[in-house]
Order: C-alpha cells, then structure tokens, then sequence
C-alpha cells in the first residue's frame, strides 16, 4: 500500500490522477501501516505467552501448514464409554459411592445384637466331714447371653448412612449424565469447526489474492477506482482472517473434545 501511495504522489503530479484520490492512499497507507505494526506485536506477544505455557520453550515461529486435524473416525458413543472409564471426576464419584455403601454396611454391622455362648465343666471330689457331706460328681454348664444395647435403639446413623449412599448414587448418575452431555456437544462443536476450517482452503485464498491483484493493475492503469481497490483489500483481509478464525475454532474444539473424554483420540 505504501508502494502504491508513493506511485499515486507521482500519477497526482503529472495530472493522471487526482490529489484528493493521491491523498487518500497516503492515509490508507499510514493506517495500514499502524494496523500491520500492531499485528506483529501481538503475535510476538502470543510467542510470548504461549512460551510460558510450554514451561520455557522458545518459539520463534509456527507453522500454518502443520496446525490441521483429521477428522475424528471414532463414534461418539464409543467416546462416550471412553469417557466414563477414563474421566477422574467420574472415577471419583465411583469412589465415593463404593465409600458410602461401606459406611452403610458397618453401620448395619454395630446394630447387630452381640449374642454370647458359654460351655463350662466342673468336678467335685467326695466329701466325708459329718458336718457337710457331699458325694462325687461331675457337673456341666451352658450359658447364653444376650446383652442389652440401649444405643441399638438410636438408628440415626444407620439412617444417615442410607441417605448418604442414595446422595452419593444420585451423584454418581448425574455425573454420567454431565459427562456424556458434554462429550456430545463437544463432539459436534469439533465437527463443525472441522467442517468451516476446511471450507477456508488455500484455494479461496488464492482467489482472493488474485482479485486483489487484479484491482491493482486496474488502477494502476487507471480503469478501476481505488474505493473498488481498497475493497478488494478488505476482502482479502476478511477472507484471511475467517480461515485463521477457523483455524483457532478448531484448536480450541479439539482441546474441549480432548477434555471431555479425559485422554487423546
């Protein structure tokens, strides 16, 4: 733009164009300029951040070409059962339901009566004295014992213990439900991301740039306005910018698909 814009101060001199035309480029030119310095120090800034985020890693630059997915040939119903035998959280729900039924069962198990058997066996010898005579015998003894738990009759652990295993039950279907939802909806969201960020192809592209080229020899030779040129450099813009939007969306749908199953695909 700026190539053109001092082109145009030449064309404005020798009368082929006029100033008003001269001067807008010169302004497009500067703004241009201070959108493509703004650019550049976000992207340096985003090399930055996501060098923090790789532990220190340096990144000097990326490579567009490298950043495609496949599609994912994976069913979502088998992405579903990966999920629910993979995902901490789901695993942790398990836990704390096979917890609380523990719980329940040594509640039950303290309000069980205690019953006690006794076996005993005694043997006496002959007693002669003539106060207090006693023939010899053999004597045996069996006994029972039930004692008398008056905590038996509080049952409010017991009780407790049951609503804890319906909590942690109910818990744990719920959390199915919440990690298939999701597994879903991030299964679709990668679909269609994956469908627009192939629909932004080089191709479209290449189009786009050759109509943007195409309008400048037309002004250059002084057969189209530069309004219609200006456009076409928006258009391109736009263009470039829906596919790396694309690209972005599909990062960040692959990430969330990866989240929800709880392991690569």
């Amino acid at each position: 733009m700026e190539a053109l814009a001092s082109s145009d101060s030449l064309r404005a001199a020798v009368g082929e164009i006029g100033p008003v035309d001269a001067r807008q480029s010169s302004v497009e030119a500067r703004a241009m300029r201070g959108e493509l310095l703004k650019a550049k120090a976000d992207y340096k800034n985003a090399l930055t951040y996501l060098s923090v985020l790789a532990g220190g890693m340096a990144f000097q630059d990326l490579d567009a070409p490298s950043l495609n997915f496949p599609p994912v040939e994976t069913p979502v119903d088998v992405l579903v059962e990966t999920a629910l035998d993979r995902r901490a959280d789901l695993q942790a729900a398990r836990l704390s339901k096979t917890l609380s039924e523990k719980n329940l069962a040594l509640a039950k198990a303290e309000l069980a009566p205690e019953i006690g058997l006794n076996v005993g066996y005694s043997y006496n010898k002959e007693v002669r004295n003539e106060i207090a005579p006693a023939p010899q015998f053999n004597g045996v003894t069996v006994g029972v014992a039930i004692p008398l738990k008056f905590s038996s009759a509080n049952k409010g652990v017991r009780t407790a213990s049951e609503k804890a295993v319906k909590q942690a039950d109910a818990a744990y279907e719920d959390a199915c439900r919440q990690i298939e939802a999701e597994v879903r909806m991030a299964w679709t969201s990668y679909q269609a991301a994956l469908e627009t960020a192939e629909a932004c192809s080089d191709a479209m592209l290449r189009d786009a740039a050759g109509i943007l080229e195409s309008r400048r020899e037309a002004y250059r030779q002084g057969d189209s306005s530069l309004l219609d040129y200006l456009m076409a450099v928006r258009v391109y813009n736009d263009t470039a910018e829906a596919c790396i939007g694309a690209r972005s969306a599909l990062f960040t749908a692959w990430s969330e698909l990866i989240n929800a199953v709880g392991t690569e695909i």
